[in-house]
């Protein structure tokens, strides 16, 4: 099944490896971001929804679901 983390990412027509360029991080990191395996931290959130357009509440409802509603 394809999270909503991936399906952001390919729409915005980037790669896991462009990504992890764009927000500095390592191309396995972005994997296990998709995966769920990580959570994405607070201080990437912003970077992450400002690259590939997803809501900050969906990469970290626990923190962000308040500021969606």
């Amino acid at each position: 099944m394809e999270t909503a983390f991936r399906k952001y990412r390919k729409d915005a027509g980037l790669t896991q490896e462009e990504l992890a360029a764009v927000i500095s991080v390592r191309k396995p990191t972005i994997s296990r971001y998709e995966t769920g395996a990580r959570r994405v931290p607070p201080e990437r959130c912003r970077a992450i929804s400002q690259a590939i357009g997803i809501p900050t509440h969906l990469l970290r409802p626990d923190l962000f679901m308040e500021a969606a509603e």
